[in-house]
């Protein structure tokens, strides 16, 4: 092999070298590259501090189609619809008694819920945990002098009823206005057992196209008027027939229609559903 030839071959190399190793670099920069992409940013599942707004809630459930009978895990509602697990267990100062609906305003520790070394907190549409350390300042719901004029929890947003109306919103689907009306079918006792006379009632709610939903709810009677309590949807477009008050449960009975069955169709099958107050939250009880 003369000098030429041998020059060029080891050029040819070492040309080869360079390309195999920048492949290689560039496999593993493409491979670490998806790799972050898929992690997203890390830092976003450190806790940090934060000062959040919003309405003292009984949180709902991830899974919306399961009835939520196990009580009442207290929690958050911020301003922008994130829910948040709060803890005041960190306070520096005395916490007032707190009721669903009231509002609230802290500063302290959000520990996203991606950071949490349980599974147990996933059951709720959480986006973490809110340990409120300070600058607690609350906001209770107004109380009525009856359940017509009296503010409701429905679907964690506070409606005050004016004569038993109240208007809502605008509906996304018909553009009609959502008005909530008082409906009645009252009964009277003693719920949360505080020897004052409580009311629980029906409420309807109207889309403004077809659709119109019923809920009970309970205004709880005090020193200083009602305090509604939230509202738990019993159906869309039922038969309701009475609500009495029993062994400690307030029992509504109503009609609705065989599954499957046009909305159109009369509601013919008899249902009662049963539910009570635990720490001024209502709540249905499975049978």
């Amino acid at each position: 092999m003369n000098p030429r030839q041998f020059s060029t071959g080891k050029a040819i190399g070492i040309v080869a070298v360079v390309i195999v190793v920048a492949l290689v670099w560039c496999f593993f920069a493409l491979s670490n590259y998806i790799y972050q992409e898929k992690q997203g940013d890390s830092s976003g599942t450190e806790p940090y501090r934060a000062t959040l707004t919003g309405t003292y809630v009984c949180l709902p459930y991830a899974d919306t189609s399961v009835p939520q009978t196990d009580g009442c895990e207290f929690g958050f509602r911020t301003d922008d619809d994130g829910y948040y697990l709060i803890d005041f267990n960190r306070m520096s100062q005395a916490v007032p008694q707190l009721k669903v609906g009231d509002r609230i305003t802290a500063s302290g520790l959000v520990t996203p819920v991606e950071y949490l070394s349980t599974d147990h907190w996933r059951k709720y549409p959480i986006e973490g945990i809110f340990s409120a350390t300070d600058s607690l300042t609350t906001s209770p719901v107004s109380t009525g002098p009856d359940p017509k004029n009296t503010t409701y929890i429905i679907e964690n947003e506070r409606v005050q009823l004016m004569s038993g109306v109240a208007e809502v919103g605008v509906s996304q689907v018909s553009f009609g206005k959502i008005i909530v009306r008082y409906f009645g079918n009252e009964t009277r006792d003693d719920f949360n057992e505080d020897g004052v006379e409580d009311v629980a009632l029906l409420l309807v709610k109207d889309t403004g196209g077809s659709g119109t939903f019923y809920y009970v709810v309970a205004a709880l009677g005090g020193e200083q008027g009602y305090r509604g309590t939230n509202a738990i949807l019993l159906g869309a477009r039922i038969a309701p027939q009475t609500t009495e008050f029993q062994n400690g449960e307030i029992i509504v009975n109503f009609a609705e229609r065989k599954p499957g069955e046009l909305m159109t169709t009369a509601p013919s099958v008899g249902v009662s559903k049963y539910f009570k107050v635990s720490y001024d939250v209502l709540i249905e009880v499975l049978r």
